[in-house]
Order: C-alpha cells, then structure tokens, then sequence
C-alpha cells in the first residue's frame, strides 16, 4: 500500500524520486469484480498466515474490504497517472511474493515514465521484503538509491 502512495505523491508532488517495495498495481479480475459487492454483506476478509521466514510479520490479519474498495479506486488513478511518474524508480520485489504477484512490479515498472529506473527482483519468497532473507540486499539497494537521486 505504501508504494501505491508514494507514486500517488510523485504525480502530485515534486520529490526526487521513489522506491516501492512489493507494490500492488493491479488487483485480479476477480478480486476486483468480488469485493465491491462482497463488502455489502461482510465488513473484512481474512487473510492468509505469513509467508515463510516472517512469522512476525506485524499487521491486521484481515483485510476490510471498504479500505480495499477504496485502495483499488487509488490504485486505478495511480496506473492512470503512471505517465506523470519522471523521477527516478526503484521497484523492488520478491518472485515468490504471495501476497502481491510479482507480475505487479513489472507492469508497474513498464508503466513509469521514468528515464532513470531500475527493478529488482529479489529471490526469497516475501512480501515484507524488508524483514526477508533478501533485507540486507533490500536496504543496501535503497540507500544506494537514496544517495544517488536525492
């Protein structure tokens, strides 16, 4: 959810760049079909556990499905400003993300009107990739790309 925010800032907003860690671009069909009716009659729907080495992943272990509805209407006017993204882009994620396909960051990153930006596809299965087997990677990554862009 923070990436979906941080490039909703970039559009709207001067900064000097982004880095998105395991972003969500693009819900599925079905997913975004279900939920807008599903809400009318649940208020949350439950997550799966924590992916492997995150057992103290912290975090609701529901999603509420009018927060969801209302992160996918985001979601839709962030990948329709995509083209106002300039600044430089880190996207980073893991190919065994369970909880975002990682198919999300490619998109997300072909999207992006950015010259400079760089993907990084971690190999460890994790969506909090900053509390993965790839964390020492995910940091040294972004602060490389911290000192060069800001």
């Amino acid at each position: 959810m923070g990436g979906v925010i941080a490039l909703y800032t970039a559009q709207n907003r001067p900064c000097d760049g982004v880095i998105t860690m395991s972003a969500p671009f693009r819900f599925s069909r079905s997913m975004t079909a279900v939920v807008p009716i599903l809400r009318l009659f649940k208020r949350s729907w439950r997550k799966n556990g924590p992916q492997e080495h995150q057992k103290e992943e912290v975090g609701y272990d529901r999603y509420p499905l009018n927060a969801l509805t209302q992160m996918m209407r985001m979601m839709k006017t962030v990948r329709e400003g995509m083209k106002d993204v300039r600044v430089p882009l880190l996207v980073m994620h893991s190919k065994g993300d369970r909880r975002v396909p990682v198919s999300n960051s490619r998109e997300l990153f072909d999207a992006a009107a950015s010259e400079r930006k760089r993907i990084l596809l971690l190999g460890h299965p994790c969506h909090v990739v900053t509390k993965g087997l790839d964390q020492e990677l995910v940091l040294n990554s972004a602060w490389e790309f911290i000192r060069e862009n800001a």
